[in-house]
Order: C-alpha cells, then sequence, then structure tokens
C-alpha cells in the first residue's frame, strides 16, 4: 500500500494547539498595550489641564484668592473634575496653587502639580 504525503489529523490538532495558544497571548499583549497607551494618555491630557488651570491663575492681573475652588472641566473632548486650592506661603508675595486633576467617572486622582504665582 502506498502512502500518502501530508499530516495525520494527530499532527493537524497538536499545530492548531500550539497556534491557538500561540494568538492568546499574542491578544492578550496587544490589550495591555492598548490599555496602556489609553492611560498615558488620559495622563497626559490631565497634565495639560493642571498646566493650563495654573497658568491662568498666573496670567490673571489680580492676586488670587485662598481657597479651594471644585469644578467639572471640559478638556480634549472629555469630562474632567478638577480641584484647584490656592494657599498661603511662608512668604507674603507668594501664593501656592495646587491642582488635582481626576476623571469626572474615578476616584482615584491623575495628577496632583503644585505651583506657586507672586504678586504683580
Amino acid at each position: 500500500m502506498k502512502r500518502l504525503a501530508g499530516f495525520t489529523l494527530l499532527e493537524m490538532l497538536i499545530a492548531l494547539a500550539i497556534f491557538a495558544v500561540t494568538a492568546l497571548g499574542a491578544m492578550k499583549l496587544v490589550n495591555q498595550t492598548v490599555e496602556q497607551q489609553q492611560r498615558m494618555e488620559e495622563k497626559t491630557l490631565a497634565l495639560w489641564l493642571a498646566e493650563n488651570q495654573i497658568a491662568e491663575i498666573r496670567i490673571d492681573s489680580r492676586w488670587p484668592n485662598q481657597g479651594m475652588r471644585n469644578e467639572t472641566v471640559d478638556f480634549g473632548q472629555r469630562q474632567w473634575q478638577v480641584v484647584t486650592t490656592v494657599s498661603q506661603t511662608s512668604s507674603k508675595v507668594l501664593r501656592e496653587i495646587r491642582v488635582e486633576v481626576k476623571g469626572l467617572h474615578h476616584d482615584r486622582t491623575l495628577v496632583t502639580l503644585t505651583g506657586y504665582a507672586g504678586r504683580h
């Protein structure tokens, strides 16, 4: 009897199992990469927003009042919760500005940035 060239069913099943395991590993890696990129994008936008908040206070001609302001801000096609705290420093001509940024539906703070404004 003449043997035909090719793979047996068992060889095909083993090859398919190896391919499936490899494909699942690759899919998991791609998913983790996409999630990490989304987190980095979110943190970058939050940092830009915090920097903008401090810059707006610095360029205002009025001396910033001490206290806390909590607001919802639209930025980068998203909504953010921004808490800005202005407090006195040991210097009478300098105020500390602390900005915390969270995603609107997140409990964790994405960025906390501290800056200073001097009296004009």
